[in-house]
């Protein structure tokens, strides 16, 4: 398959050292969703997910990333609750909640519409037999709530209290790190405005913020 062999070589250029190489590799991954589609590009990289290399799952994640920003994050989110849920391979759950720590990363204030249904999807991974599915999902929570900081902390309320209990047995730092984040995200974040308005209100000082000042 033509995607396939694309991504094949394209995919190392997102954890490429040179920043440049990796906005190429992402604008090719975007460009190639575009033409492909949504269908054609999961059925390519769905084999990847639950490889046992470390390296090929965490290469696949930043290409998921990508195409969520490029067709997305709705389009994406029946396909991520589904592998964050895989009952075939802890894997498949690793790779999962880390599409979503990547997205976060990738797309910034714009998960705020999702944030709640981003995090119900991975709500299982903290409590999830396998420590690296817990790990990641602690991190992965702690990446949404700097993305989403200083709005939306009420879309973490079902994971506080697992959060708060994995941060007493575990002593991890990736715990501690979600906690601060989320006990950050509540101190600055305001209950007088609807998440819908702030959603608005970030997209429009993103946009603002890029256009060219007239001189």
């Amino acid at each position: 398959m033509a995607a396939h062999k694309i991504l094949v070589v394209i995919e190392p250029l997102l954890i490429d050292e040179d920043y440049y190489a990796r906005v190429e590799g992402r604008e090719i991954i975007a460009n190639l969703s575009k033409a492909a589609g949504l269908a054609t590009m999961i059925a390519t990289m769905r084999p990847d997910i639950d490889n046992l290399d470390e390296y090929v799952r965490n290469t696949t994640a930043r290409a998921f990333a990508v195409v969520a920003s490029a067709l997305g994050i709705p389009a994406l989110l029946p396909f991520l609750k589904a592998v964050c849920q895989s009952k075939k391979s802890w894997q498949a759950r690793h790779t999962g909640v880390k599409i979503i720590q990547q997205i976060a990363i990738l797309m910034g204030c714009a998960v705020l519409p999702h944030l709640k249904k981003m995090v119900e999807i991975m709500e299982a991974g903290l409590t999830d037999e396998q420590q690296k599915v817990r790990t990641i999902t602690a991190l992965s929570l702690a990446a949404l709530a700097e993305a989403a900081t200083p709005y939306g902390i009420e879309a973490f309320d079902i994971v506080l209290k697992p959060l708060w209990i994995g941060t007493r047995a575990h002593h991890g730092r990736c715990w501690r790190r979600s906690s601060r984040r989320l006990a950050s995200s509540s101190r600055s974040w305001s209950r007088s405005t609807p998440d819908s308005t702030r959603a608005r209100s970030c997209r429009s000082s993103s946009a603002s913020s890029r256009r060219p000042t007239r001189r």
